[in-house]
């Protein structure tokens, strides 16, 4: 009888975790939401010239979900001097070549702010160094 119990709880046992395991394979998990941004590195330029303009391109991947509207700024040494917006499917992608023409010799620290539709802060941040002669 004592044999018998046993048998019974093992085979109820293994039924329980083979429904948990079921359970957890089938149940839906929440995808992660997120944008990636970048600036290409081949083009990040290493030096510039006072008054000479300079490109570089940045990119941006949608991957939240739903259709997303982005504000970008361009900042050269802390100071504004671009602006745009574009707005992206889920999975879609963008790039766009940007100028700036650097006005300080010395070290400039060109940043790239990326805002989503739901903050008035910066969702992303990518930047790079440059020596202005």
């Amino acid at each position: 009888m004592k044999e018998r119990t046993i048998n019974i709880i093992a085979v109820a046992t293994i039924i329980a975790f083979a429904g948990l395991i079921a359970y957890a394979l089938h149940t839906p998990h929440p995808k992660e939401t997120f944008t990636e941004f970048w600036i290409e590195p081949k083009s990040i330029p290493k030096t510039g010239i006072i008054g000479k303009p300079l490109s570089f391109t940045i990119g941006v991947t949608n991957h939240e979900g739903r259709v997303m509207n982005y504000i970008y700024t361009v900042k050269q040494n802390g100071a504004q001097v671009d602006r745009g917006w574009l707005s992206l499917a889920d999975g879609q992608n963008y790039t766009k070549v940007l100028t700036i023409t650097p006005n300080i010799a010395g070290k400039a620290k060109v940043e790239v702010d990326l805002y989503n539709q739901t903050s008035s802060e910066p969702y992303r941040e990518v930047h790079f160094w440059l020596d202005v002669k």
